[in-house]
């Protein structure tokens, strides 16, 4: 059965209708799920693949001109027919207005309708799109067609676009193509994420895309970081041409005397810019604060805490003054985080894909009233009952809730796991290992994983726990209904929720969904509100359980010992 929910994760479509359902069993009781799946007709096809048809654009013969000829390069390879040359400024907006971008900012590049068409050279070109095709995507998405050739210009960049849509590709592709050559002139590009998660994800997708190159991109770990203190002259690191990580491990290396060198430092870019920009408001967005963060190094220091554009300050001052490009990319960009950007970008180019802080038109959102928290597992395991269509991500607010619900599905039947900043760091890359490959099909997570961090199967996002801030909303629906993909989200509220639902009714009304009215008609929170929200989960009672398990009895017997010693 692994094998099959690998395949999902991969792309792997199952024909709809079949006749039997999935009998899952496991624990202390089996069940036939809803036969959502035919799992017994595997399509033998590879992921789907995004296709997008440019139209010709017809305005009484005073329309562009589109290329029609095909082209070959050097090996022979076609160039598609839609590539797209524009002959004035009309026609790119009028581009730019079919597929959803828009862009602010002086003398702004065209955008390119092909890989083919990125200004760079050809032999450079070639290899990249290799890549590309081998990764089983063939053409832009509409954050690349802008971000780009912007970023090829040399531009500093504002991007905020859709989760799923691409925004990773969209600042690698001009970063590597930018470097042309592997130099040993030291680190020549940074990028930051703020978990280590997505620094790790971050770090795959350059690796593949650097395929044929002599390009080296490193990732910061701990181990590597232990060997550039060890030996204080720059050189461990000093052989990357790209370096990835987050934020406080970098700057920890900064202030150390030979840590790591940035002197030819050309581009950094910020990935999960409002994320990142949230930490230094004291805006932490839920009760796990320190999973962004490297807990238990030296770094957690006092000093080291101070806020993110500060660190962003004092590792750009370890850069060249004058040269180097910027980029911060995100799926939300709100008021606070604009102003921010302001005093780290120079004359950007500012595009945003579709409607500002919406969720994806390709997920199917839902809200579900469960009364109270006791209504809340019933639910969930009416869901279960109906049949999941794993995986699923299943989101909580705190690590606390995510143990007690873990220890309540894992007698459900459902190979289910839970991650968290108490597991270490190796146990959480074997339950990601795990669970990408298949043989974890419902991964009970905090908002930990709702940034930035890429399954390209997953089928459905469960928030048990209603969502803080429409934010992390948009973050935590945005693993599904990726590249293309059609995803669902379910959410459950109770009548404590209610206060706090509307902001969350607004995004999914953005996105084309069917939402109440009276939603609609909630009483907006206050500024404050929102501020003690952002910083603080709401209190809930516990999750019931039906029965004690035997964890929890151990638990309770040592708790008695520990008293009366």
């Amino acid at each position: 059965m692994s094998k099959v929910f690998a395949a999902l994760t991969r792309g792997v479509k199952f024909k709809p209708g079949a006749k039997k359902g999935v009998v899952v069993s496991g624990g202390a009781q089996a069940y036939t799920a809803q036969p959502v799946l035919n799992l017994f007709d595997l399509v033998s096809a590879s992921g789907e693949k995004r296709q997008r048809d440019v139209e010709e654009e017809d305005d009484g013969g005073e329309a562009e001109e589109e290329e029609e000829e095909e082209e070959e390069d050097e090996e022979g390879t076609q160039v598609p027919s839609k590539s797209r040359k524009f002959r004035n400024d009309e026609a790119v907006n009028e581009f730019r207005n079919m597929m959803q971008i828009k862009a602010k900012g002086s003398k702004i590049p065209a955008p390119v309708t092909t890989f083919y068409d990125m200004p760079i050279s050809e032999e450079i070109k070639a290899t990249i799109i290799k890549n590309i095709e081998e990764s089983d995507w063939k053409e832009p998405t509409a954050i690349q067609m802008q971000a780009i050739p912007a970023l090829l210009a040399g531009r500093d960049v504002l991007a905020a676009a859709p989760t799923g849509s691409g925004k990773t590709a969209a600042y690698l592709i001009p970063v590597l193509s930018a470097l042309k050559s592997a130099q040993k002139r030291g680190i020549r590009a940074i990028i930051l994420a703020p978990t280590r998660e997505l620094a790790e994800q971050i770090h795959r997708e350059a690796n593949r895309l650097c395929v044929g190159r002599r390009i080296r991109c490193g990732l910061l770990k701990k181990s590597n970081a232990a060997q550039a203190m060890a030996q204080s002259d720059g050189s461990v690191l000093g052989v990357y041409d790209v370096l990835i990580s987050t934020p406080m491990r970098l700057l920890y290396l900064c202030r150390q005397k030979g840590g790591v060198d940035l002197s030819a430092v050309k581009m950094v870019v910020l990935d999960e810019a409002d994320r990142l920009f949230e930490l230094s408001s004291g805006g932490g967005g839920g009760g796990d604060q320190h999973e962004e963060e490297e807990e238990n190094e030296e770094e957690e220091d006092s000093n080291t805490r101070s806020s993110f554009l500060s660190q962003v300050d004092e590792i750009l001052s370890k850069c060249p003054s004058s040269g180097v490009q910027r980029a911060l990319f995100s799926a939300t960009l709100g008021p606070f985080v604009l102003e921010l950007a302001g005093g780290v970008l120079r004359d950007a180019v500012h595009i945003t894909i579709g409607k500002e802080n919406t969720g994806a038109s390709s997920i199917d959102q839902q809200l579900t009233f469960c009364g109270s928290e006791e209504g809340k597992l019933l639910a969930m395991r009416q869901l279960i009952q109906k049949g999941l269509r794993p995986p699923v991500l299943l989101f909580v607010q705190s690590v606390d809730r995510a143990k007690s619900l873990f220890r309540e599905l894992v007698f459900d039947g459902i190979n289910v796991e839970a991650i968290h900043a108490e597991k270490t760091q190796k146990q959480r890359e074997e339950i990601i290992r795990q669970f990408r490959v298949g043989e974890i099909w419902v991964l009970i997570c905090t908002d930990l994983m709702a940034r930035g961090v890429d399954f390209k199967g997953v089928q459905m996002v469960i928030n048990y726990d209603l969502p803080q801030t429409a934010v992390s909303y948009i973050h935590r629906i945005g693993r599904t209904g990726r590249a293309g993909r059609r995803g669902t989200a379910v959410t459950f509220f109770t009548e404590d929720d209610l206060t706090k639902l509307r902001s969350i009714a607004n995004v999914m009304r953005q996105s084309g969904c069917e939402v109440p009215e009276w939603m609609l008609s909630i009483k907006q929170l206050t500024t404050k509100q929102k501020r003690v929200l952002r910083q603080a989960p709401p209190k809930r009672n516990d999750i019931i359980r039906s029965a004690p398990t035997d964890f929890d009895l151990k638990s309770n017997r040592r708790k008695k010992k520990g008293r009366k010693d």
